[in-house]
Protein backbone atom coordinates (compact mmCIF):
# COMPACT_ATOMS: atom_id res chain seq x y z
CA UNK A 1 0.00 0.00 0.00
CA UNK A 2 1.35 3.60 -0.82
CA UNK A 3 0.80 6.35 2.01
CA UNK A 4 0.64 9.63 1.48
CA UNK A 5 3.38 11.35 3.38
CA UNK A 6 2.37 13.48 6.17
CA UNK A 7 1.65 17.18 5.58
CA UNK A 8 2.57 20.41 6.99
CA UNK A 9 0.67 23.68 6.15
CA UNK A 10 3.44 24.47 3.98
CA UNK A 11 2.45 21.87 1.69
CA UNK A 12 -0.83 21.35 -0.52
CA UNK A 13 -2.21 18.11 -1.51
CA UNK A 14 -3.11 16.67 -4.64
CA UNK A 15 -4.29 13.36 -5.65
CA UNK A 16 -2.85 12.31 -8.94
CA UNK A 17 -4.93 10.13 -11.36
CA UNK A 18 -2.96 7.29 -10.88
CA UNK A 19 -3.09 3.95 -9.14
CA UNK A 20 -2.59 4.14 -5.97
CA UNK A 21 -0.62 7.24 -4.68
CA UNK A 22 -0.95 10.24 -3.27
CA UNK A 23 1.51 12.91 -4.25
CA UNK A 24 2.67 15.79 -2.09
CA UNK A 25 3.39 18.89 -3.61
CA UNK A 26 5.11 21.75 -2.68
CA UNK A 27 3.22 25.30 -3.91
CA UNK A 28 6.82 26.62 -5.32
CA UNK A 29 6.14 23.19 -7.84
CA UNK A 30 2.64 23.43 -8.47
CA UNK A 31 2.89 26.87 -10.03
CA UNK A 32 5.87 26.03 -12.17
CA UNK A 33 5.34 22.55 -13.51
CA UNK A 34 1.82 21.35 -15.15
CA UNK A 35 0.37 18.96 -13.87
CA UNK A 36 0.98 16.33 -16.46
CA UNK A 37 4.67 16.47 -15.98
CA UNK A 38 4.27 16.50 -12.25
CA UNK A 39 2.22 13.22 -12.89
CA UNK A 40 4.69 11.75 -14.93
CA UNK A 41 7.26 12.10 -12.81
CA UNK A 42 5.08 10.70 -9.99
CA UNK A 43 4.83 7.83 -11.87
CA UNK A 44 8.33 6.61 -11.82
CA UNK A 45 8.92 7.93 -8.08
CA UNK A 46 6.06 5.05 -7.54
CA UNK A 47 7.63 2.62 -9.34
CA UNK A 48 10.77 2.93 -7.79
CA UNK A 49 8.85 2.35 -4.62
CA UNK A 50 7.41 -0.18 -5.55
CA UNK A 51 10.40 -2.13 -7.48
CA UNK A 52 12.31 -3.01 -4.41
CA UNK A 53 10.46 -4.41 -1.05
CA UNK A 54 13.33 -2.52 1.27
CA UNK A 55 12.41 0.93 -0.78
CA UNK A 56 10.17 2.52 2.60
CA UNK A 57 10.42 6.67 1.23
CA UNK A 58 11.23 8.38 -2.11
CA UNK A 59 11.48 12.26 -1.94
CA UNK A 60 12.36 14.41 -5.07
CA UNK A 61 13.87 17.60 -3.66
CA UNK A 62 15.43 20.54 -5.35
CA UNK A 63 19.13 21.21 -4.05
CA UNK A 64 17.98 24.18 -2.00
CA UNK A 65 15.66 21.16 0.21
CA UNK A 66 12.66 22.53 -1.50
CA UNK A 67 10.13 18.98 -1.92
CA UNK A 68 8.40 18.76 -5.30
CA UNK A 69 7.15 15.58 -4.69
CA UNK A 70 7.24 12.42 -2.26
CA UNK A 71 5.79 8.86 -1.81
CA UNK A 72 5.71 6.57 0.70
CA UNK A 73 5.09 2.50 1.47
CA UNK A 74 4.60 4.13 5.54
CA UNK A 75 3.17 6.96 7.36
CA UNK A 76 4.72 9.50 9.62
CA UNK A 77 7.29 11.00 8.28
CA UNK A 78 7.56 14.67 7.20
CA UNK A 79 9.27 15.01 3.72
CA UNK A 80 10.47 18.51 4.46
CA UNK A 81 12.19 17.63 7.49
CA UNK A 82 14.46 14.84 5.35
CA UNK A 83 14.52 17.17 2.45
CA UNK A 84 16.12 20.14 4.59
CA UNK A 85 19.08 17.44 6.36
CA UNK A 86 19.51 16.23 2.96
CA UNK A 87 20.31 19.50 1.38
CA UNK A 88 22.68 20.88 4.60
CA UNK A 89 24.17 17.93 4.34
CA UNK A 90 24.81 18.14 0.82
CA UNK A 91 25.66 21.61 1.36
CA UNK A 92 28.53 21.20 4.00
CA UNK A 93 30.32 18.35 1.94
CA UNK A 94 30.33 20.49 -1.28
CA UNK A 95 32.36 23.10 0.95
CA UNK A 96 34.09 20.66 2.78
CA UNK A 97 35.22 18.90 -0.39
CA UNK A 98 36.05 21.91 -2.09
CA UNK A 99 38.57 22.55 1.04
CA UNK A 100 40.39 19.98 -0.33
CA UNK A 101 40.45 20.03 -3.57
CA UNK A 102 37.44 17.63 -4.20
CA UNK A 103 34.50 18.10 -6.38
CA UNK A 104 31.42 18.33 -5.42
CA UNK A 105 29.84 15.40 -3.67
CA UNK A 106 27.56 13.46 -6.48
CA UNK A 107 25.68 10.97 -3.67
CA UNK A 108 25.00 10.58 0.25
CA UNK A 109 25.26 7.78 2.73
CA UNK A 110 23.27 8.24 5.77
CA UNK A 111 23.30 4.86 7.79
CA UNK A 112 21.29 4.26 11.12
CA UNK A 113 20.56 1.23 12.74
CA UNK A 114 17.08 0.89 11.45
CA UNK A 115 17.56 2.19 8.17
CA UNK A 116 19.84 3.67 5.65
CA UNK A 117 19.11 6.77 3.18
CA UNK A 118 20.76 7.13 -0.14
CA UNK A 119 20.50 10.83 -1.52
CA UNK A 120 22.07 11.38 -5.08
CA UNK A 121 22.29 15.10 -6.58
CA UNK A 122 22.13 16.00 -9.99
CA UNK A 123 22.43 19.97 -10.95
CA UNK A 124 18.73 20.97 -9.50
CA UNK A 125 17.58 18.21 -7.62
CA UNK A 126 17.93 15.45 -5.35
CA UNK A 127 16.17 12.25 -5.11
CA UNK A 128 16.08 11.15 -1.85
CA UNK A 129 15.66 7.40 -1.24
CA UNK A 130 15.10 5.59 2.36
CA UNK A 131 15.93 2.14 2.78
CA UNK A 132 14.41 0.12 5.89
CA UNK A 133 16.57 -2.65 8.05
CA UNK A 134 16.86 -4.97 5.32
CA UNK A 135 19.24 -3.02 3.60
CA UNK A 136 22.56 -4.68 4.15
CA UNK A 137 26.16 -2.19 3.52
CA UNK A 138 27.47 -5.15 1.55
CA UNK A 139 25.26 -4.90 -1.40
CA UNK A 140 26.82 -3.07 -4.23
CA UNK A 141 26.09 0.49 -3.61
CA UNK A 142 27.53 1.70 -6.70
CA UNK A 143 24.67 0.13 -9.07
CA UNK A 144 22.24 1.28 -6.85
CA UNK A 145 23.68 4.69 -7.00
CA UNK A 146 23.72 4.60 -10.66
CA UNK A 147 20.60 3.42 -11.42
CA UNK A 148 18.94 5.99 -9.10
CA UNK A 149 21.30 8.45 -10.83
CA UNK A 150 19.95 7.28 -13.51
CA UNK A 151 16.14 8.33 -12.83
CA UNK A 152 17.32 11.47 -11.41
CA UNK A 153 18.92 12.84 -15.10
CA UNK A 154 15.58 11.68 -16.49
CA UNK A 155 13.39 13.79 -14.56
CA UNK A 156 15.94 16.63 -14.64
CA UNK A 157 16.08 16.26 -18.37
CA UNK A 158 11.83 16.02 -18.36
CA UNK A 159 11.19 19.34 -16.24
CA UNK A 160 13.89 21.34 -18.18
CA UNK A 161 12.28 20.79 -21.01
CA UNK A 162 9.31 22.42 -20.03
CA UNK A 163 11.11 25.24 -17.03
CA UNK A 164 14.12 27.46 -16.82
CA UNK A 165 16.15 25.93 -14.01
CA UNK A 166 18.40 28.12 -13.88
CA UNK A 167 15.76 30.73 -12.61
CA UNK A 168 13.48 28.94 -10.99
CA UNK A 169 15.61 28.02 -7.51
CA UNK A 170 14.43 30.12 -4.75
CA UNK A 171 17.07 32.43 -4.03
CA UNK A 172 17.08 33.40 -7.49
CA UNK A 173 13.57 34.31 -7.34
CA UNK A 174 13.95 35.91 -4.08
CA UNK A 175 16.51 38.04 -5.40
CA UNK A 176 14.01 39.52 -8.28
CA UNK A 177 11.81 40.65 -5.49
CA UNK A 178 13.60 44.33 -5.14
CA UNK A 179 17.30 45.06 -6.84
CA UNK A 180 17.89 46.31 -3.32
CA UNK A 181 18.67 43.03 -2.21
CA UNK A 182 22.32 41.79 -3.05
CA UNK A 183 23.07 38.83 -0.61
CA UNK A 184 20.87 36.04 0.18
CA UNK A 185 21.18 33.25 2.69
CA UNK A 186 19.00 29.93 2.66
CA UNK A 187 19.89 28.10 6.03
CA UNK A 188 18.25 25.87 8.66
CA UNK A 189 17.37 26.78 11.55
CA UNK A 190 20.19 24.83 13.36
CA UNK A 191 22.70 26.79 11.50
CA UNK A 192 23.94 24.65 8.26
CA UNK A 193 23.94 26.70 4.59
CA UNK A 194 21.52 25.38 1.91
CA UNK A 195 22.37 27.65 -0.52
CA UNK A 196 24.09 31.29 -1.29
CA UNK A 197 24.19 33.79 -3.24
CA UNK A 198 26.86 36.85 -2.37
CA UNK A 199 27.97 35.41 0.58
CA UNK A 200 31.40 33.87 1.50
CA UNK A 201 31.95 31.45 4.04
CA UNK A 202 28.91 30.28 4.49
CA UNK A 203 29.08 27.69 7.28
CA UNK A 204 30.49 30.51 9.44
CA UNK A 205 27.87 32.79 8.60
CA UNK A 206 24.53 30.09 8.72
CA UNK A 207 26.22 29.55 12.38
CA UNK A 208 26.21 32.98 13.09
CA UNK A 209 22.50 34.08 11.67
CA UNK A 210 21.46 30.96 13.37
CA UNK A 211 22.43 32.15 17.03
CA UNK A 212 21.31 35.58 16.41
CA UNK A 213 17.74 34.05 15.13
CA UNK A 214 18.03 31.85 18.34
CA UNK A 215 18.28 34.54 20.68
CA UNK A 216 15.36 36.29 19.28
CA UNK A 217 13.66 33.22 19.89
CA UNK A 218 14.70 33.35 23.40
CA UNK A 219 12.11 36.42 23.96
CA UNK A 220 9.61 35.05 21.90
CA UNK A 221 9.24 31.93 20.13
CA UNK A 222 6.67 33.30 17.48
CA UNK A 223 9.68 35.33 16.27
CA UNK A 224 9.37 36.19 12.32
CA UNK A 225 11.71 38.39 11.75
CA UNK A 226 14.90 39.99 13.20
CA UNK A 227 16.17 43.37 11.29
CA UNK A 228 19.82 44.51 11.91
CA UNK A 229 20.39 47.94 11.07
CA UNK A 230 23.09 49.38 10.08
CA UNK A 231 24.70 52.71 8.26
CA UNK A 232 24.03 51.87 4.53
CA UNK A 233 21.39 48.88 5.14
CA UNK A 234 19.94 45.88 7.00
CA UNK A 235 20.62 42.33 8.01
CA UNK A 236 17.19 40.88 7.71
CA UNK A 237 16.60 37.53 9.25
CA UNK A 238 12.69 35.89 8.01
CA UNK A 239 11.86 32.57 9.76
CA UNK A 240 10.41 30.37 6.70
CA UNK A 241 9.41 27.57 8.53
CA UNK A 242 10.46 25.55 11.64
CA UNK A 243 13.35 24.38 9.77
CA UNK A 244 14.26 27.00 7.98
CA UNK A 245 15.36 30.57 8.06
CA UNK A 246 16.11 33.16 5.01
CA UNK A 247 18.77 36.38 5.93
CA UNK A 248 19.14 38.96 3.59
CA UNK A 249 21.07 42.06 3.27
CA UNK A 250 19.32 44.86 1.65
CA UNK A 251 20.65 48.92 0.99
CA UNK A 252 18.97 52.13 2.38
CA UNK A 253 16.55 53.35 1.73
CA UNK A 254 13.62 50.72 1.08
CA UNK A 255 14.10 48.06 3.75
CA UNK A 256 10.70 48.12 4.76
CA UNK A 257 8.99 47.31 1.56
CA UNK A 258 11.36 44.85 0.80
CA UNK A 259 10.56 43.23 3.78
CA UNK A 260 7.64 43.03 2.97
CA UNK A 261 7.65 41.98 -0.76
CA UNK A 262 10.20 38.94 0.77
CA UNK A 263 6.93 38.13 3.41
CA UNK A 264 4.31 38.24 0.59
CA UNK A 265 6.03 36.12 -1.75
CA UNK A 266 7.07 33.67 0.94
CA UNK A 267 3.56 33.32 1.81
CA UNK A 268 2.17 32.99 -1.90
CA UNK A 269 5.46 30.74 -3.13
CA UNK A 270 6.53 28.88 -0.61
Amino acid sequence: MIFMLDINPLFVEHVINMSRAHILVDKWQVFEMTLETLGEVASWLQELLESDTRIIHVILSTNEGIVVTAVSKQPGLDPQILSTVSAAINSASSTTLNQIGAPSPEYLIHTMSDQTVITVIQSYFSLIVVYGIEFHSSMQIETIVAQLNSLLLRIELLISSSTNLSEESLLTRILAVSPKIKHALLLTADGLPLSSVGFGDTIKLAGLVSSIFANGMTLSMDTEILSIGYESGRLIIIKIDDSRLLAVLCSEPGCDDVVYKIQTFLETSI
